[in-house]
């Protein structure tokens, strides 16, 4: 069997080489989709290295057994290239037993022509025929030359293509004069290079689908965002520049969608600090839900969104998502029983609870800033005897004046809460002794310019006493209490309408009062009229401060106009506060009210008078031919009367008992004694001309606004209510008292 497999010629660079070769293949395992492949590929080049290096066991083993060795590795390898290039394809199921049948017929072949035949042209056939491999390894990476990065599939499909001539050569004699081991050597560097360039292009096609991945994923992303039902933002984290904006969020922010750079989130929170805050949550847990902040848009109210955020990637930039639903409704319904949990309903002042708890945050703040703060007590002169004198209605208008009077006159960070019936304490804080003094002072001093009317429109005054602590003689809350209260029961004591300032000595009541050009021109000013606005109407919104903001929910407020009290000369042309119709005569009274059975809704069968008619008076009645009364109508202009529907309804039947159905209705008329009338039977004449009913007027519905004029009953007429006759009979008499 002479063959020219058994040359060492060159072997050492051959099998480092190799050895290059499965270290690429290695490398490339990982970065392939076709693994399974690559690994097959790994394990026919190692049968090929163990046959190349099985040269250095000749000596050892016989001549029989090398050939056998080295022809059954070298079909082995053929069935692992071809194994490898049917999964480069993308055959992605190959059957282990076919695979095992190869490798054991591999083995039956070689021992059939080494061992058995020992035929030397059939065992160069046989080695010919293991140069397949190299050719399908080459037409499976030329299968992928469609792919954007192919250079190194082509290259490695030419070297493997060279592997196979190579071997062919290898076998015959005169080929073996055309070739040398260096150029195999260069051969299989050049399939090392080759596979180590083939990973480099996985990675750049792996780069280039991620690539389109990403495009289309954030396609996806801007898609879903821009058909929510939820208005979403998307802001660069680093900067807060907006990114994205879906329509839902444009409309509801007021901002372009198109160019979402020009904005920024920060722009339209009424508070900057959410956004820290926000900041804050994200960085201990990556998702946040249900964080609630307060929104000012350029055009319209502030508004309330519950947000939910999360860091994500977008546009290869770390990127903050945020999604919004409006709960406006909700905050104000929640702000609105916070008030009522926490105002009073009269004067919308803060109650006592409160008060004490922003009086103790305010003593934590000001212990941790040092700075003073000061509080007085605040008591209403003489109040018993303006509820006992007026009414307790003006006492509430009092006590409103009082507390209007403090939100216009004191700060917004002042605290002003009703403590019990006519009391009031405020709390001032970052604020000196003296200055608070002064505060007192010209609060007394408007107070006391305060008028309010009671029921007869007459004007009522009332003063105040103030007594006044300071947070340098205590800050506890409880102390200084009672400490201006001290004070101001000594105000009280020493004349009333003063201020007192209780010092570490006591409540000083020579305390003087302070002067300087605020209080001068406090005293200068003009008496006040105090005109609270009804609910009912919108009124302009006071100042927000002094511890008790302007509310949507205001309070009921009283007029002081009322009804029965005469307007003066100049208001009698003004219709009141809350659009009110001035005091007059309603319209309805220019018309009698029909009779109740032209109402379907009416079941009696009779209606009492007018509350304010009176009854008619004797002299008034008189008595006419065919016994008839009429009443005169006056006449209103540009007044439509609308003629009452004809009722085809058959009337209902008078009741058959003695019950006068018209007795209540109106008195019976008085007849003379020198005109008798027999009711006992009646006339021909009346049987056959029934007395006919007078025309009914509708009663009008008069439209907000129009003045009602009551026209005076002229003399000598009398209004009865004659009915409907249930049948064209006698008309039945009306029954005279005894």
């Amino acid at each position: 069997m002479g063959t020219a497999l058994n040359s060492s010629a060159g072997l050492v660079p051959i099998l480092f080489s190799i050895v290059g070769i499965l270290l690429a293949l290695r490398y490339l395992k990982d970065q392939a989709d076709f693994s399974k492949g690559i690994q097959a590929v790994f394990y026919g080049f190692v049968c090929v290295l163990v046959a190349k290096a099985f040269i250095w066991l000749i000596p050892v083993f016989e001549e029989g057994a090398y050939y056998f060795v080295t022809l059954f590795l070298r079909l082995l390898s053929a069935v692992c290239f071809v194994t490898g290039a049917l999964c480069i394809k993308g055959v992605k199921k190959i059957n282990n037993l076919l695979l095992m049948a190869a490798g054991v017929l591999a083995g039956v072949w070689s021992w059939y022509v080494v061992i058995i035949l020992r035929d030397g042209s059939l065992l160069n056939v046989s080695m010919a025929v293991s140069t397949l491999g190299y050719g399908a390894l080459a037409a499976a990476l030329w299968n992928k030359k469609s792919l954007r990065n192919s250079l190194g599939f082509v290259i490695t499909g030419w070297l493997f293509i060279f592997i196979a001539l190579f071997n062919l050569l290898d076998l015959v004699a005169w080929g073996r004069n055309l070739i040398s081991p260096l150029f195999e050597t260069f051969l299989y560097i050049g399939v090392m290079c080759g596979l180590i360039l083939i990973s480099n292009n996985l990675l750049a096609h792996r780069f280039d689908d991620l690539v389109q991945e990403a495009e289309e994923s954030k396609e996806r992303l801007r898609l879903m965002i821009q058909k929510s039902p939820f208005p979403i933002i998307i802001s660069r984290l680093k900067d807060d520049q907006l990114m994205l904006i879906n329509d839902k969020a444009g409309s509801l922010f007021g901002l372009d969608v198109k160019h979402p750079g020009n904005f920024k989130t920060v722009d339209y929170l009424a508070d900057p600090s959410s956004r820290r805050e926000l900041l804050a949550k994200l960085e201990k847990k990556p998702v946040v839900d249900d964080f609630e902040i307060l929104v000012k848009p350029r055009k319209g109210e502030p508004f309330w969104l519950l947000l939910s955020a999360r860091v994500i990637d977008f546009e290869y930039e770390i990127a903050l998502y945020m999604a919004f639903q409006d709960i406006t409704g909700r905050k104000k319904k929640e702000m609105k029983l916070f008030d009522q949990a926490t105002r009073d309903p009269l004067t919308n002042c803060y109650n006592r609870r409160q008060f004490e708890e922003l009086a103790t945050k305010e003593v934590q703040r000001s212990r941790r800033y040092h700075h003073p703060f000061c509080l007085f007590m605040i008591d209403a002169d003489h109040f018993k005897n303006v509820n006992d004198t007026h009414g307790h209605a003006v006492g509430d208008l009092v006590l409103q004046a009082l507390a209007n009077c403090c939100r216009m006159t004191l700060r917004e960070s002042d605290i002003v809460a009703r403590f019990g019936g006519e009391e009031f304490v405020i709390l001032l804080p970052e604020i000196s002794l003296e200055n608070a003094h002064k505060v007192a002072e010209r609060l007394r001093i408007k107070i006391s310019k305060i008028v309010v009317k009671n029921e007869q429109n007459e004007d009522v005054r009332f003063t105040v006493s103030i007594g006044l602590v300071s947070s340098t003689v205590t800050d506890n809350i409880e102390e200084m209490l009672k400490m201006a209260d001290e004070a101001l029961y000594v105000a009280k004591e020493n004349g009333r309408n003063r201020v007192i300032i209780r010092n570490e000595n006591g409540a000083d009541k020579n305390t003087v009062p302070p002067s300087d050009e605020e209080i001068l021109k406090t005293q200068e000013e003009p008496l006040y009229y105090f005109t609270p606005v009804s609910a009912a109407v919108a009124a302009p919104p006071l100042r927000e401060g002094a511890g008790v903001p302007a509310l949507e929910n205001a309070p009921e407020k009283h007029e002081y106009i009322d009804d029965d009290v005469p307007l003066d000369d100049d208001e009698e042309d003004l219709p009141k506060q809350g659009g009110t119709v001035p005091h007059g005569v309603s319209l309805d009274d220019l018309y009698d009210e029909d009779e109740s059975s032209q109402s379907k809704d009416s079941q009696s069968n009779s209606e009492p008078p007018l509350e304010d008619e009176e009854p008619p008076l004797d002299d008034e009645i008189l008595p006419s031919e065919n016994n008839a009364f009429s009443e005169e109508a006056a006449e209103i202009p540009e007044i439509p009367v609308e003629e009452p529907p004809l009722d085809d309804e058959e009337p209902a039947l008078p009741p058959e008992d003695d019950t006068d159905i018209y007795a209540s209705a109106v008195p019976p008329p008085q007849i003379p004694e020198e005109m008798p009338i027999d009711f006992s039977e009646s006339s021909p004449a009346e049987e056959e001309n029934p007395v006919p009913a007078p025309p009914m007027m509708k009663k009008i519905k008069v439209p907000a606004g129009v003045m009602k004029v009551k026209v005076p009953k002229m003399p000598g007429v009398v209004r009865v209510k004659i009915p409907k006759l249930p049948h064209t009979g006698p008309v039945p008499p009306p029954k005279i008292p005894k």
